[in-house]
């Protein structure tokens, strides 16, 4: 048995190559709404309102203690304003050039009013937008 390599598999890591055909599927995807990945917490509950804030550090009695909620102005423990996070990862591509690392796309949030013990999350992830960048 020989232990000999054909050809060289190379050292340097493999590198995509964006090509106008990719650029041109990517943005023949603008308008359309993807799955969402997640959700991780889709339940707002005393707890899981709680466990969010021990995660960030955020030790405001509002987000954290219902009892302090309830002699608030709100009358119950809120959810910390950036708690849809704990949805999932949204932004995050899953689509897009072959080849090319994947990256993170941003988002917008529309927060109608306060998230409360018992009410659920949901998101739509919707591509937007894809402007090349000549770096």
């Amino acid at each position: 048995m020989s232990n000999e390599v054909k050809g060289d598999v190379g050292s340097a890591p493999a590198q995509g190559v964006i090509t106008d055909e990719a650029v041109a599927a990517a943005k023949a995807m603008i308008g359309l709404q993807l799955r969402p990945e997640g959700p991780y917490l889709q339940d707002a509950t005393s707890d899981t309102l709680r466990n969010w804030c021990n995660g960030i550090g955020d030790l405001n009695p509002l987000y954290r203690d219902p009892g302090y909620g309830h002699t608030t102005r709100y009358g119950t423990q809120i959810g910390h304003p950036m708690f849809p996070m704990a949805f999932g990862w949204l932004g995050r591509t899953r689509w897009g050039l072959p080849g090319v690392h994947g990256f993170y796309a941003g988002n917008d949030w529309e927060l109608f009013r306060h998230i409360r013990p018992g009410d659920r999350i949901s998101a739509v992830d919707e591509v937007l937008d894809l402007t090349p960048k000549n770096l």
